[in-house]
């Protein structure tokens, strides 16, 4: 296994009750080889995704390939880093963005929850084939949104 801090350090739930994901590392979740699929399969929970909701998939989540052996791009892995960064500075992730590096930079628009009079800023996604395509719901894992 590839050495590194181990995501499970920052999430104690799993520390106790996953399997694969305990073997997953912080490196491995920045650099899109954990394993994680892009987001959790399609048993979306009733009332949407949260940190618990995710977290508990989480711990029954079967890796398809070894962690740290195959690139796959995953937004619920950046979601998860976020977790471990705000579990590390033990604040909110948008408020160690904010003193971190927004603030520095003066951004003003950057959310996770987009505020309706701020809506007019986000760029339209497309797909491969040109149509457009819904935003995604931030749901448990907004860092990775």
């Amino acid at each position: 296994m590839e050495q590194g801090i181990i995501l499970h350090n920052w999430l104690p739930y799993l520390r106790q009750n996953g399997g694969d994901i305990r073997r997953v590392t912080l490196r491995q979740l920045a650099t899109h080889t954990s394993s994680l699929p892009r987001s959790p399969d399609a048993n979306r929970p009733a009332g949407g995704w949260n940190r618990q909701s995710v977290v508990q998939w989480l711990a029954q989540w079967r890796a398809p390939y070894p962690p740290g052996t195959k690139s796959l791009y995953s937004n619920l892995g950046v979601g998860l880093l976020g977790y471990a960064i705000a579990g590390y500075e033990n604040r909110p992730l948008l408020e160690v963005w904010e003193r971190q590096f927004l603030g520095l930079l003066e951004t003003k628009h950057t959310f996770f929850t987009i505020p309706p009079d701020s809506a007019k800023l986000v760029a339209q996604g497309y797909g491969p084939k040109g149509l457009t395509v819904s935003r995604a719901p931030l749901g448990g894992w907004p860092a990775g949104g």
